[in-house]
């Protein structure tokens, strides 16, 4: 499964928001109500080898947001990757996956 990943890298410092969502898809069941076709991806911020956040989106729970603050010149690394699937009988996909950052400068003294 291709899954997108990428990093974050700017010279100012402050809020970054990142969304993370996907469009699921199961041949059986299309609103998931069976556990038996399930799909959940995980979505990770990290800074080398250090995670920053992580969370997840799945049939049920399409979208996440996450928000971390930013220390301009360092450079981070966010990415989906596969968490785990069961296609009972059929299949199941994610499809439309998408990653979107936005920095936010801080505002304080």
């Amino acid at each position: 499964m291709g899954v997108p990943s990428g990093s974050f890298s700017d010279a100012r410092s402050g809020q970054l928001a990142v969304a993370f969502a996907g469009t699921f898809y199961s041949s059986g069941n299309l609103d998931f109500t069976s556990t038996s076709q399930r799909i959940a991806l995980k979505c990770t911020i990290s800074n080398g080898g250090t995670v920053l956040w992580t969370g997840s989106i799945t049939n049920s729970s399409p979208s996440a947001y996450a928000q971390v603050t930013y220390t301009g010149g360092t450079t981070l690394d966010i990415a989906i990757t596969e968490l785990s699937h069961n296609a009972g009988v059929g299949y199941v996909s994610a499809t439309n996956l998408q990653i979107a950052a936005q920095l936010f400068k801080n505002t304080g003294p």
